[in-house]
């Protein structure tokens, strides 16, 4: 029953209002945005089963994808500036889909201590995301816009993906 919460509302809740955002926009197209529950269901379903996942994670992990997407639908039409940023925002959805099923592995934010030495990316993606909440909520403010301040949520998992991403090719070496 976790699980199926889980889905609806990390993997549901996010492909629905991705497709609501876009069906203005590109019609019955954005039907390809609800494979995200689907694949959100199957990543739930292997978290379950994985024993390699007890301090890590193999995929992206559904919280994280349902943020990004509820971040970033906060933003009003407007800001599609240009006829292509839909067709984007469902390549994005597919991308996403990919990172929640592949067998990438992504940090955990679980601290088992404090030091630096074991914490180090942990620590660095923290302080990022407070850099990024900081220029967006100052963003918002300048601007009058509070949808920017919302909008950080989207940057902070794009900087999570990145610095796993360099994580991942520095301990390669």
């Amino acid at each position: 029953m976790d699980s199926l919460a889980d889905d609806i509302t990390f993997g549901l809740a996010p492909a629905m209002i991705l497709a609501c955002y876009l069906r203005p926009l590109i019609g019955w197209w954005c039907g390809i945005a609800l494979l995200m529950a689907a694949f959100s269901a199957l990543r739930l379903a292997k978290f379950n089963l994985d024993t390699r996942q007890t301090s890590s994670f193999i995929g992206l992990a559904t919280p994280a994808n349902a943020i990004f997407w509820a971040s970033l639908c906060s933003m009003p039409y407007a800001i599609l500036v240009w006829d292509g940023m839909p067709w984007v925002l469902l390549a994005l959805s597919l991308v996403s889909c990919y990172l929640l099923v592949s067998e990438i592995p992504f940090f955990s934010l679980k601290f088992h201590d404090l030091s630096w030495k074991n914490n180090y990316i942990k620590y660095c993606f923290l302080i990022g995301c407070i850099v990024i909440i900081a220029f967006c909520v100052m963003r918002a403010v300048q601007y009058g816009r509070w949808e920017f301040a919302l909008f950080s949520g989207a940057v902070c998992i794009v900087w999570y993906i990145l610095i796993n991403c360099i994580n991942l090719m520095a301990t390669k070496k």
